[in-house]
């Protein structure tokens, strides 16, 4: 999450970390990506509501710090 949204990386990067990373196979990387992506952009809706949290990283999901996306987002 923090290398998409902080440093705009992509799926096949992100799938060349978690191989690197974690020995994974490559159905599995696939597999997970595709569920992140598909979970966290549908669910933006959920994080509207909720309550400020601490900024522990350079980036914060919190709706009324810095980080902006519409609740009915779709992602292609």
């Amino acid at each position: 999450m923090f290398h998409h949204l902080q440093n705009g990386a992509d799926e096949k990067k992100i799938a060349w970390l978690l191989k690197h990373a974690y020995h994974m196979s490559e159905q599995d990387i696939e597999t997970y990506i595709k569920r992140f992506f598909g979970r966290f952009y549908s669910q933006q809706f959920k994080r509207q509501t909720l309550p400020e949290g601490p900024k522990i990283l350079g980036i914060s999901l919190s709706p009324r710090g810095q980080y902006r996306m519409p609740s009915d987002v779709k992602r292609k």
